[in-house]
């Protein structure tokens, strides 16, 4: 990904970002539109309309179909700029990187260099449009970077460590809230120790999520025009039973 130098150039690019609880309580810069989480379709309707820079952060699943691979394909294909980070957006583009889509941030790299895979890493519960896409749980990726960072200040022990990740992890990523953690942690290590490795992550604890997003902002912001990517799109029979002829049963951007 190139960043531009031309200002007028960039200020002219039509950019848009889709993003809910990563970046909650935060504004996102005019020079953008701002979608909520993405869904089977989004990138393929944005591409559609007109998007040259479209930043994919957070995507919707279970209830309703994830964002497809293929439509992230199509929109490169046709020479926009995808950048992902922090939950899908970072999946997606450990999936896509070698096509063409990029990556930013720390859940990137983890999941790019195989030190993370499951996506319940970055999964979280959240609340819906009228909310502003409150999150209702704790992702386990930011987790992991807290108690890292305690282990490497010597606040806790490897073991322990591991220990933690360990029971957290366990837990179905809608249970992994800051009172479940608690609960484990003590479960874990007794109350005196548990409450006191609670009470670190609590005072100590590392948004990756929500850093990885900002980032992603800031390079939505300053990313140049794409160019094709290759031969990677086909237009197959099930691409267009799926989209172009089913288009209008696609969600509307929103």
């Amino acid at each position: 990904m190139q960043f531009s130098e031309d200002t007028d150039t960039a200020s002219q690019l039509k950019r848009c970002v889709f993003v809910g609880p990563s970046l909650f309580g935060n504004g996102i810069p005019h020079q953008m539109q701002r979608f909520g989480p993405a869904q089977l379709g989004s990138i393929y309707l944005a591409a559609k309309s007109g998007y040259e820079v479209i930043g994919l952060i957070d995507g919707l699943f279970g209830n309703v179909p994830a964002v497809w691979h293929k439509e992230i394909l199509y929109a490169l294909d046709r020479g926009c700029v995808i950048i992902g980070s922090s939950s899908i957006g970072a999946l997606r583009a450990a999936e896509l990187h070698s096509f063409g889509m990029c990556g930013v941030g720390l859940c990137f790299r983890l999941y790019r260099a195989g030190v993370i895979t499951d996506d319940d890493e970055v999964s979280v519960v959240h609340g819906d449009q009228e909310s502003k896409y409150v999150g209702f749980s704790e992702p386990l990726v930011n987790i992991r970077a807290t108690v890292r960072r305690l282990r490497r200040n010597l606040f806790v022990t490897a073991d322990q460590e591991r220990r933690v990740i360990r029971e957290f992890k366990a837990l179905h990523f809608s249970e992994r809230t800051f009172a479940n953690f608690r609960r484990v942690s003590i479960g874990a290590f007794g109350k005196p120790e548990g409450n006191r490795i609670y009470d670190l992550v609590r005072s100590r604890y590392r948004d990756v999520k929500k850093e990885d997003a900002q980032q992603l902002v800031k390079a939505v912001i300053h990313a140049q025009p794409g160019s094709t990517s290759g031969n990677y799109f086909l237009r197959t029979t099930n691409w267009r039973r799926q989209f172009e002829l089913c288009e209008q049963d696609l969600k509307a951007l929103s």
